[in-house]
């Protein structure tokens, strides 16, 4: 499916520096710029609790048949709405460069390209695979196209973890290393925290939009759009975030 959508452009994916035979990466991101760009306002339902989409630091581990992805944020994952996985509504990409960057497009509705492009990308939701697979990345992310840029097929390269685990402030991630073999090229690494949406608009994978004015459940400071186009709807990233006010 074809999508003509203006995007921003990411232009940092962050470089891995050997931490330890189990660490393979580790950032501390920046505190309290859960903004986006520096203008969004959360919604106003209290399920959207203040810092609940401000990354705070992420870890990949490696386990004897597994890799762990490890998120940390100020505040409890809450699972008010009795969501499968077990949170409510934090949504992780992790986009991985193995050292051909072959994709410059990302996830349907994020609004966001990647310069130096991603290889494999890592969805955690907390949506059940299943739903996310059948009714969201077949029909959004079969083809991504703008204007700009060229066609890219980039759901053979979403990725989806088999197992979670929730203790406090930090999600566990696991996908089985037999998914993500090229790990040991692991060249770069990028991460959006956004909000997921039950009922996305068009084009869009799961994630909740952000409007112009905010309201019960959607974040203010950005333009309004019928299906959310233009701005980027990514709360957060690993580190700067002035590249997310790069749009057109």
């Amino acid at each position: 499916m074809k999508m003509k959508m203006k995007r921003i452009i990411i232009l940092m994916m962050f470089g891995i520096t050997m931490m330890s035979e189990a660490v393979i990466f580790e950032y501390q991101d920046i505190i309290g710029d859960d903004n986006g760009p520096g203008t969004y306002i959360y919604p106003t339902n209290k399920v959207f609790v203040e810092s609940g989409f401000d990354i705070k630091k992420v870890k990949i581990e490696e386990e004897k048949d597994f890799y762990n992805f490890v998120f940390e944020i100020p505040v409890k994952f809450k699972n008010e709405w009795k969501n499968a996985n077990g949170w409510d509504i934090q949504q992780f990409d992790v986009y991985m460069n193995f050292g051909k960057g072959k994709n410059k497009h990302t996830i349907s509705g994020r609004n966001v390209k990647i310069k130096k492009g991603w290889d494999k990308v890592l969805l955690v939701s907390p949506a059940k695979n299943e739903v996310l697979i059948k009714k969201e990345l077949i029909k959004n992310d079969m083809i991504s196209d703008d204007s700009k840029m060229k066609e890219e097929n980039i759901i053979k390269d979403i990725l989806l973890p088999e197992l979670f685990e929730i203790k406090g402030n930090v999600l566990t991630a696991k996908i089985k290393k037999i998914n993500l073999k090229d790990m040991k090229k692991l060249k770069g690494v990028q991460v959006f925290m956004t909000s997921a949406e039950a009922y996305p608009g068009a084009f869009n994978t799961y994630i909740r939009t952000v409007n112009k004015e905010k309201t019960e459940w959607r974040f203010g400071g950005g333009v309004d759009d019928e299906n959310g186009n233009g701005d980027p709807n990514v709360i957060d990233i690993l580190g700067e975030n002035k590249s997310l006010a790069n749009y057109n």
